[in-house]
């Protein structure tokens, strides 16, 4: 239980606006582990970072790449022009 309040009281928001690399932030509109509006505060936070919300659920990169797959080609292809 200890370990579980550490990580619940990490917070690194603050460092977020040091992140100079290409982001993408894909949330989960179904994920109740880690809502979209968590990443979306994440992307937020980090400058030019790019926010997308997919219908899934938690687990959406293994269960669903169909949805996941465009939007990690597409960025990969900004980061690299």
């Amino acid at each position: 239980m200890k370990q579980l309040s550490a990580l619940r009281a990490f917070d690194a928001r603050d460092r977020l606006a040091r992140i100079a690399v290409p982001t993408l932030v894909l949330s989960a509109t179904d994920d109740p582990i880690a809502p979209p509006r968590f990443g979306k505060a994440l992307a937020e936070g980090i400058p030019g970072a790019w926010w997308v919300e997919v219908d899934a659920s938690h687990g959406v990169t293994l269960h669903r790449p169909d949805l996941v797959n465009p939007y990690l080609e597409e960025h990969l292809a900004r980061a690299a022009s």
